[in-house]
């Protein structure tokens, strides 16, 4: 993702991510900031509740096959 606030790797976040085609954000508990490359930053999640990683993994099966992490 990229930001316009200052973060440091290891950095404890809480997240909502606006996924396209959903009416409300996505919920993160607890993610990790784990990489910086400039304003980009790779974030690992660490606790989410269960319908929420169900609903990040219909959202992800819906991507075209190249466009999936």
């Amino acid at each position: 993702m990229v930001s316009d606030k200052l973060v440091y790797v290891g950095t404890i976040l809480e997240m909502q991510i606006h996924l396209p085609g959903q009416k409300s954000p996505l919920e993160v508990d607890e993610a990790v900031v784990r990489w910086l490359i400039g304003r980009e930053i790779g974030v690992e999640f660490l606790r989410m509740r269960a319908e929420e990683q169900d609903r990040l993994a219909r959202f992800l099966n819906t991507l075209p096959t190249e466009s999936r992490p």
